[in-house]
């Protein structure tokens, strides 16, 4: 009797310092934060479908813009999820905030620059054993002209 008791007393004890770190465990279950930057969208507002079918958008190490030395291009086709909604594109890697961009729209052939991307660390999963944080987009400028908020939006 004794020994199943002796048995018991460690069980309970056993659990009593195990069930507090699974309680503490689960509280911090890691989410997916939205990171800004990967895949980001870029909205073409008050453009028609007619005019932007697709965009060339080439990356400028910020040292080297005035003397366009790009560091990267690509071209993306502009879509749309309905017909009420903006054409947007999408930037199929991770947007590189320490660089600028020029947006060519084409058939239009109009340009836009966009520069001096700010961002700012958001808190994702908070607990108390540490939260983790997120980058999220605050400014940047389209053609000298800033822009707040993390969305990228260029107005014709």
């Amino acid at each position: 009797m004794k020994i199943i008791r002796r048995r018991l007393v460690r069980l309970i004890n056993v659990l009593l310092l195990i069930f507090p770190l699974i309680i503490a465990s689960s509280c911090c279950t890691k989410m997916e934060c939205a990171e800004v930057g990967g895949g980001a969208q870029v909205q073409f507002l008050n453009f028609s479908r007619d005019e932007i079918d697709s965009v060339l958008i080439v990356s400028y190490n910020r040292r080297y813009y005035q003397i366009n030395l790009p560091t990267d291009s690509l071209i993306a086709l502009v879509g749309s999820d309905s017909t009420i909604s903006p054409p947007f594109v999408y930037f199929p890697s991770k947007i590189d905030f320490r660089l600028d961009y020029k947006i060519k729209i084409f058939p239009s052939g109009d340009s836009y620059n966009l520069s001096n991307f700010l961002t700012k660390k958001e808190v994702c999963n908070r607990c108390f054993l540490g939260n983790d944080y997120y980058t999220q987009l605050a400014s940047y400028t389209v053609d000298g002209k800033t822009q707040q908020g993390p969305q990228i939006k260029i107005y014709k």
